[in-house]
């Protein structure tokens, strides 16, 4: 996993979650978001899919370059910009967002893929098979399948933050089953505090309160996000 955040030209956070099973996809995961980070300029919401198409082109160039396969930008990507006013997050792969609303609704939405294949950016410019693959995506309110190459942008009005996250998030388990994700989301929203390095500091208390009641993550966890208020 690899994530980082910025205010310029606008705030943004950036996470990518690389398969673990292809060699350097840490190194894939961090030319992602670097490439990301570059581009970040020529984001708008009608204009994303060419964002996405230069992250791609460029990651590319990068890993070509260092003399390393392309597999290894088998890897997500998550991100989430603050644009004109409003809030958009772009999810390409598994993972989830939780976002709170000025109103004070706190609600998720999350990606995952039948059979855990999920759909990497480098795929956009490949023909793959997409037998028996899918994306569910699920929120409170429903849980809808979509087609496997779906791309998704979000868009929100009126939130006081938002978190993104690799699908570490579901793998907490006590060893003999998974951790609930309703007790992982109400830790991680329980934010009272947006001073500093916010994230990191409730991600810690989260760990640490889960490893002392025997619970542990079976993969990487990472989360980044935007805190909207004053």
């Amino acid at each position: 996993d690899y994530a980082l955040c910025g205010t310029e030209p606008f705030p943004y956070a950036i996470l990518s979650d690389g398969c673990s099973s292809v060699n350097d996809s840490d190194i894939g995961s961090r030319i992602l978001v670097s490439m990301a980070k570059k581009n970040i300029q020529g984001f708008t919401p009608d204009t994303y899919k060419e964002f996405v198409n230069s992250i791609i082109f460029q990651s590319k160039v990068i890993t070509k370059l260092m003399g390393l396969d392309k597999d290894c930008l088998y890897a997500t990507l998550n991100i989430i910009i603050h644009y004109n006013n409003k809030t958009y997050a772009l999810m390409i792969g598994d993972g989830c967002l939780l976002y709170k609303t000025t109103d004070g609704t706190i609600d998720f939405i999350s990606h995952e893929y039948k059979n855990n294949y999920p759909f990497y950016p480098i795929y956009i410019s490949e023909n793959i098979n997409t037998l028996d693959k899918g994306l569910i995506i699920k929120t409170t309110a429903e849980t809808t399948e979509h087609p496997y190459d779906t791309v998704k942008l979000y868009e929100f009005d009126n939130i006081e933050w938002i978190l993104g996250s690799s699908d570490g998030i579901l793998s907490f388990t006590n060893g003999y089953s998974l951790i609930d994700f309703e007790d992982i989301k109400t830790q991680l929203s329980d934010l009272k505090s947006f001073k500093g390095e916010f994230i990191e500091r409730k991600m810690k208390r989260i760990i640490k309160n889960f490893n002392k009641d025997g619970n542990y993550n079976s993969d990487d966890w990472s989360v980044t996000g935007l805190y909207l208020g004053e």
